[in-house]
């Protein structure tokens, strides 16, 4: 079954994926096109995105403008995810912790605010002392 977009490139209206990929491969200009990107090239893109433009890494990586525009987006997004500090992920994780043990020993379920009756299994004694414990251990881990 074809899909019914078209695919536009250097000026053509071409009617399906396959024929776009065939028009991609046959083109010296997109030679590298669907290959996989490598640890080394990303690097590269990433370096030469700094002084280039992205027809000009088109051409240099023998791929679609679309292609390093869309690898950007992604290496970007990789590299703002892996910078993004862990101590403040630590924390707002310390953070959520500490809230729902409060709401457990507090007697409320923590999603939903509902009062826990008697017979919930986070009234048993010997799992409200654990429950102590561990909020005691995230107080001093802080």
């Amino acid at each position: 079954m074809k899909n019914s977009k078209e695919y536009k490139i250097d000026g053509l209206t071409l009617a399906d994926q396959e024929e776009y990929r065939e028009y991609l491969e046959t083109n010296k200009r997109y030679a590298k096109a669907y290959q996989v990107w490598s640890d080394d090239l990303d690097n590269e893109l990433l370096n030469l995105s700094v002084n280039l433009s992205v027809a000009d890494l088109a051409e240099h990586f023998g791929r679609t403008r679309g292609a390093i525009k869309s690898r950007l987006k992604r290496l970007n997004k990789d590299e703002q995810t892996k910078h993004r500090p862990q101590a403040s992920k630590d924390r707002r994780q310390h953070n959520r912790d500490s809230e729902i043990l409060d709401a457990i020993l507090g007697g409320y379920d923590p999603l939903t605010g509902e009062i826990l009756n008697a017979e919930s299994c986070w009234m048993h004694p010997s799992i409200k002392k654990d429950l102590r414990s561990w909020r005691l251990k995230l107080q001093s881990d802080s």
